[in-house]
């Protein structure tokens, strides 16, 4: 309802992702658990994607480049999935940083859009 009453522009990227975490979270021994984590594991994707997005991809031309600048990032995910009492860190963290810092064709620098994306 919120999102219909408010014509949230990102709203259907929300209910997805919704949907994604909860099926995610419902398979783990503790849901509430891996759902805070996964949280927590966005804000740091948020952080990290938005200091990428507008601090590190203008200064940076062609494709080898761009996969030297997510390397360590998606690096740092999979290690922390890796060890089962973070996993939910590591999740949260490797699915939103994709969502919201992987750029497109054409980039265009809108922190606006990017905080409401994430």
């Amino acid at each position: 309802c919120f999102w219909i009453y408010s014509t949230w522009p990102s709203g259907g990227t929300f209910a997805l992702n919704a949907v994604a975490v909860s099926a995610l979270a419902s398979a783990a021994p503790n849901p509430k658990k891996v759902a805070m984590q996964m949280a927590i594991g966005t804000m740091a994707a948020a952080l990290l994607g938005f200091s990428e997005m507008f601090f590190v991809y203008p200064h940076i031309d062609g494709f080898p480049l761009l996969c030297l600048v997510l390397a360590p990032v998606f690096s740092l995910g999979a290690f922390i999935s890796s060890r089962p009492q973070w996993a939910g860190y590591g999740l949260g963290l490797l699915v939103f940083f994709c969502f919201g810092s992987v750029p497109a064709n054409l980039t265009v620098y809108d922190p606006a859009h990017v905080i409401n994306e994430y």
